[in-house]
């Protein structure tokens, strides 16, 4: 992974008058949402919803808007959003000052120890084509993987799209699942809300 592509990419992006789906370079803030609502109906179908005390790894957390749109559907979550990039943490925090939000590349040298949160979840960062991508993955699913101690939700562009963009980089679901070791039972594909995009789910 290329920081100073990701910082390059995202840094010019911020602006205090520019709406946050659209600094994270997603489409729209519905399709944004429509990601969160997958976790939020992960979270219900795996009885993590009804958890007093949530706590929750947002990896790539960008301007923290999966916090806002958690909070009145968890109210006991316990939320923590990581990002590499400081210019949109700097902007994340003008805008969530409640909220916490720490400065970190969990694949390189993770910031918290293992095992530390319930959930940990990962949207968006697989997106941005660094050259390296699959090699990326194949890494990055063990190290989120790591920290959790109920399950990592992550999603990812599906290869299906006939819109593609050259900046972005699109993946098989199947060439995911296998790239995830151990007991493929633990292993699930949510494939049913967006066309060019898909969510895994990887169990404790």
């Amino acid at each position: 992974m290329s920081l100073k592509q990701i910082h390059k990419h995202y840094e010019g992006r911020v602006h205090p008058d520019r709406e946050n789906h659209d600094i994270l370079d997603w489409s729209s803030r519905e399709e944004q949402h429509c990601r969160f609502e997958v976790l939020h109906r992960i979270l219900q179908e795996e009885d993590l919803a009804e958890f007093s005390h949530l706590s929750l790894l947002d990896v790539g957390c960008g301007m923290g808007d999966l916090r806002t749109f958690l909070l009145p559907r968890l109210p006991g979550l316990d939320y923590v959003g990581v990002d590499v990039t400081p210019a949109v943490l700097r902007e994340a925090r003008r805008r969530q000052p409640d909220a916490r939000f720490v400065l970190g590349d969990v694949f390189a040298r993770a910031p918290f120890s293992d095992r530390l949160f319930d959930v940990v979840f990962c949207s968006g960062v697989f997106n941005l084509n660094l050259g390296n991508n699959v090699e990326f993955m194949r890494s990055a699913i063990p190290a989120l993987f790591r920290l959790c101690r109920q399950c990592v939700v992550a999603n990812f562009l599906h290869a299906r799209t006939a819109d593609k963009y050259p900046h972005c980089h699109y993946y098989q679901p199947d060439a995911i699942r296998q790239a995830v070791p151990g007991d493929a039972s633990r292993v699930r594909v949510v494939d049913d809300y967006l066309h060019k995009d898909f969510t895994l789910l990887i169990r404790r």
